[in-house]
């Protein structure tokens, strides 16, 4: 299970307002993937897309609200990397970003963003 803390919540719900001016769609889902990293082996990455609820497919990946404009969707080929991962947001001196946290992980990068497991 994936866990968003607060503030990660509240990031994103602020990229869904924006998106929201563009497109008047109401409900967006959030797609959590492991990709090829640049500081290790992998990172994670964050996409905001509008949901289609009604063209989803049988094997879609799994879905979890986070609020009720927002779905989580944890694509098959990633849901073991985001085995108990906990996503936050936070803002510093260089701008703010996502971060993520997996107790799975053997290294990890100051970014907060890029891991190995082995």
């Amino acid at each position: 299970m994936v866990k968003f803390s607060a503030a990660a919540i509240a990031e994103l719900q602020r990229w869904r307002r924006a998106q929201e001016q563009a497109d008047s769609t109401t409900h967006w889902t959030v797609t959590l993937s492991k990709v090829s990293g640049s500081c290790h082996k992998w990172a994670y990455d964050l996409q905001l897309s509008p949901s289609l609820e009604d063209a989803i497919a049988p094997d879609a990946p799994k879905t979890d609200p986070l609020d009720q404009n927002l779905q989580l969707s944890v694509p098959e080929h990633s849901q073991p990397w985001c085995r108990e991962l906990t996503v936050d947001y936070s803002e510093d001196l260089i701008g703010g970003g996502f971060r993520f946290v997996n107790p799975h992980a053997v290294k990890t990068c100051s970014c907060g963003v890029c891991f190995d497991l082995d």
